[in-house]
């Protein structure tokens, strides 16, 4: 059984791949290259299936004056885990931010 072939797996099906996911040891991106299944499948999976990964988890953001690239507008640098850095103009929706921050995090699932 491939999971390209697939169109629809069951609860059952879905957490047995996001426990092969947890023991793989890679990031979410590697482990969607190897099983064929979407990026954007597995964080929905995920998102749905596992409390921890809902949007409604917390994240330590550090803000800090800068400047937006190219620009001499007033920015925000957002650091999040100290691995990734966005900056963002100020009077920017913070809903959006939010939004942003959410999928940046989803996606790198480190």
């Amino acid at each position: 059984m491939t999971p390209r072939s697939r169109r629809r797996w069951s609860i059952e099906q879905k957490r047995q791949i996001l426990a092969q996911f947890a023991a793989s040891g890679v990031n979410a991106a590697e482990f969607s290259r190897r099983t064929g299944l979407s990026l954007g499948t597995v964080a929905r999976w995920r998102g749905k299936l596992e409390p921890a990964h809902r949007g409604t988890s917390f994240a330590e953001v550090h803000l800090a004056e800068s400047r937006v690239a190219g620009t001499k507008a007033p920015g925000a640098v957002i650091r999040l885990a100290g691995e990734i850095e966005m900056t963002v103009a100020l009077g920017t929706d913070p809903l959006w931010v939010g939004q942003l921050v959410h999928a940046v995090r989803s996606a790198s699932f480190a």
